[in-house]
């Protein structure tokens, strides 16, 4: 993954830490992941549901782990 970490232009330690939940990624950090990854950031507000309630990291969202 080291690789992911340079094309976001940050650290394998912050890539690391974000896959196991330690932190909580910005706005900027998620545009240069997800560009890294050939992806699009799209946020839309809305109140949550209950299934939506927990807090998700990206090895869920990706199954990284």
């Amino acid at each position: 993954m080291n690789g992911l970490a340079k094309k976001a232009h940050t650290t394998q330690k912050v890539i690391s830490r974000i896959e196991h939940g330690e932190v909580s990624v910005g706005v900027d950090l998620l545009q240069r992941i997800a560009a890294a990854l050939d992806l699009e950031v799209n946020i839309s507000l809305r109140r949550p549901s209950s299934r939506l309630s927990r807090r998700l990291t990206l090895s869920t969202l990706y199954g990284l782990r």
